[in-house]
């Protein structure tokens, strides 16, 4: 099961440093997105349906 884990670890940080050079390259060539932070983080927990939004500390 260890080994399983560890897997689905590396493919999570894999997925993720991929989407960031994504982003870099974008910002980059001067392309950046109108959404907000909370826009792009609803649309990540809509394809991610065993997520559940992290409640925000305000103030």
């Amino acid at each position: 099961m260890l080994r399983r884990e560890k897997a689905q670890q590396a493919e999570k940080l894999a997925i993720l440093r991929r989407e960031i050079s994504i982003g870099v390259e974008a910002a980059d060539a001067g392309r950046f997105s109108k959404k907000s932070v909370s826009d792009i983080l609803d649309e990540v927990l809509l394809e991610s349906p065993t997520s559940r939004r992290p409640r925000l500390r305000r103030g």
